[in-house]
């Protein structure tokens, strides 16, 4: 196997990006070679050291280098856990800190760097630096994701695509094309990964390898789609209400990645309906159109291309397949036990946050409400 090593993102220096090696051998190759690192810490996710042996492989290769470890840390970057790790790394001396694992990981690493800055010199390093220097995909450890914690996170960034491409303030070639490619690749890889796991419940005649096979090859696909919609987020262009109104479920015990499953769909069509941004909606469903496996899909549930007479089937409808149809993700409310009574605080705090002020079409409270009633269940 050979080693893809670039920037994530075009034109920046950090993060760089590594894929085609195994994990454990990415991390001592580059804790050698690019951090120049003799002493590791290793803050990993408990389900992986719990259920896996990937963190002993990866204690195995670094060897002398390995001087501690942190598994799991809860959601939001508690404080108390932030504290706890920057003081063990702090008495340990370590140089160079590794996540193995993603979500909360990633996020509580980042504040213990710079909690501990400027006494330590760490991956995640440097004023201003928002993220990590390096970020490793590997699909083999992508794989054990659960298939809806996968499916749902890949929505989001699906959603920061979508939401991108039909911004109609504060717009950039540069992102919209980043979003174009970030579709290119989620959609196809999030089908592919679909498509397997039903393969793999189903326990069919195809060989167990060979579906695992193709799994890793679709998540590795996403992974890297993933990439192209961080890039188009990192450009600032303003988002809308499926993120606005999504930030307010989260308390509320819905996944990051399956508020946008609920919202996204229910937000374009409100968009949609008042004439926000049309033609932008327009040129994403053609963009989803492009894909064959969605095209299947599509055609499948006998919807309209947009270049056929009448005009195509709209891309609330697309997404909605896509989402519900294709990936079996939850689309209403009432699946996270959360009902009508509810609707009216969810409006109040909507009204309050950044990217529902950003909504192609201005919302007003009974605007959020006709969104929330329309995914209520």
């Amino acid at each position: 196997m050979t080693e893809t090593f670039r920037p994530a993102f075009p034109g920046r220096d950090r993060p760089m990006l590594s894929y085609g090696l195994p994990f454990p051998e990415t991390i001592v190759k580059h804790a050698e070679d690019t951090f120049h690192a003799s002493r590791i810490y290793v803050i990993c996710s408990a389900s992986l050291a719990r259920n896996t042996g990937k963190l002993d492989e990866l204690k195995a290769k670094l060897g002398g280098k390995f001087v501690g470890v942190r598994i799991g840390m809860r959601p939001h970057s508690q404080w108390s856990e932030i504290f706890e790790v920057a003081e063990e790394v702090r008495k340990l001396q370590a140089d160079l800190l590794v996540t193995l694992g993603g979500g909360s990981l990633t996020d509580a690493a980042k504040i213990v760097s710079y909690v501990l800055l400027p006494k330590a010199k760490l991956m995640f390093h440097g004023a201003g630096l928002r993220g990590p220097a390096l970020v490793i995909l590997d699909p083999a450890l992508a794989v054990l994701t659960p298939a809806r914690v996968w499916l749902s996170t890949g929505v989001k960034a699906v959603d920061h695509c979508v939401e991108t491409l039909c911004a109609v303030r504060g717009g950039d070639d540069a992102a919209d094309a980043d979003a174009r490619r970030g579709l290119a690749s989620l959609i196809p890889g999030l089908l592919q990964t679909a498509a397997a796991v039903r393969a793999r419940d189903a326990g069919g005649d195809e060989d167990e390898g060979k579906v695992r096979e193709k799994d890793m090859d679709a998540r590795l696909t996403s992974l890297l789609g993933v990439g192209h919609a961080m890039s188009a987020a990192s450009r600032g262009v303003p988002l809308g209400a499926s993120h606005g109104i999504g930030h307010q479920l989260g308390p509320m015990g819905i996944g990051h990645g399956e508020t946008s499953c609920i919202l996204l769909p229910a937000v374009c069509a409100v968009n949609y309906a008042r004439g926000a941004n049309v033609a932008r909606q327009d040129a994403v469903a053609a963009e989803l159109w492009k894909q064959p496996l969605a095209a299947e899909l599509f055609e499948a549930r006998g919807f309209r291309r947009p270049s056929d007479g009448g005009g195509g089937t709209p891309l609330s409808e697309l997404l909605d397949a896509f989402i519900r149809g294709a990936l079996g993700m939850p689309r209403t409310l009432k699946e996270f036990g959360i009902g009508e009574d509810q609707l009216d605080s969810i409006a109040d705090y909507s009204l309050l946050d950044h990217w529902v002020k950003t909504n192609p079409a201005p919302l007003d409270k009974d605007g959020i409400l006709e969104i929330l009633r329309s995914v209520c269940g």
